[in-house]
């Protein structure tokens, strides 16, 4: 009797540090349409009926600042993370663009110092016209910025990255290994829609990170796709993601996993209704 109750007293302590793991893990998604932002309570009772507990947010200068505050103040309270979303292709070559973005995230600061960004989330994917040596220097330079701003910065990466060599100025060696040493975090695009596939493409990042002590986001896709039918969840149902998404969290051994991001808000809202 002592050993079946000492057996039950273990696996509950074992089932509590599981859910506390679990409750732990990141779950984001983007939010490129910051119109909707007017709408505050219907973005956020959606993002907490949905768990989540971080968010992307689309940077628009034609979207007043008060808005962001204003939303930003309203996820806090639900203890959702609000990240400052931007970037392009173009970024790489335009230094216009880049600085507009984070004189913006300056001018944002200064203004609303009491509904402060959890930090920075880029997206620029320079993949059609890939110069490294220019990508790695919008890197760093964006680095540089967002320790000005004190703030965290992360970004995303394709998947495939981790098959990109450089040889240049900043040495020699893997591209999305360099990415994950210089940033504070990453989200890999694993865009495929079963849990086999998504660990397979993601292996080696989770290695680079767990190498580098960086925390790292599976990302997945909702939107339609024109890559074939083997990118996106699209069209498939709620459960079958959540199997999915399950199934990747109870393979996945490497410490520096971090949780899920959703691509996006939108399209995964559709999925769901």
């Amino acid at each position: 009797m002592k050993k079946y109750v000492l057996i039950l007293l273990i696996g509950g302590m074992c089932c509590m540090l599981l859910s506390c793991s679990t409750s732990d893990l990141r779950k984001a998604t983007w939010l490129w349409n910051a119109t909707l932002l007017e709408r505050p309570e219907e973005v956020i009772t959606f993002l907490t009926d949905q768990q989540f507990n971080t968010v992307f947010v689309q940077i628009d200068p034609h979207v007043e600042l008060a808005e962001y505050a204003h939303f930003i103040e309203r996820a806090t309270a639900q203890h959702i993370a609000v990240y400052a979303l931007d970037g392009s292709p173009a970024w790489v070559t335009d230094d216009e663009l880049f600085y507009d973005y984070f004189q913006w995230l300056r001018d944002y600061t200064n203004r609303y110092a009491d509904a402060p960004f959890h930090g920075i989330h880029l997206d620029v994917e320079p993949y059609l016209h890939l110069v490294v040596e220019q990508f790695q220097t919008m890197i760093v330079r964006a680095q540089q910025q967002a320790a000005s701003l004190n703030l965290p910065i992360e970004a995303d990466l394709p998947f495939w990255f981790d098959e990109v060599a450089y040889k240049n100025k900043f040495g020699e060696g893997n591209v999305a290994q360099w990415v994950i040493e210089q940033l504070d975090g990453v989200t890999i695009m694993a865009y495929r829609n079963n849990a086999e596939d998504i660990i397979d493409i993601t292996k080696h990042e989770l290695q680079f990170a767990q190498k580098a002590k960086k925390p790292l986001t599976i990302a997945i896709e909702t939107m339609a796709s024109e890559e074939g039918d083997f990118v996106s969840f699209y069209g498939q149902d709620e459960t079958y993601v959540n199997e999915q998404l399950r199934a990747i969290s109870k393979a996945i051994r490497a410490r520096s996993f971090a949780g899920f991001a959703i691509h996006h808000y939108s399209s995964f809202k559709q999925l769901i209704d």
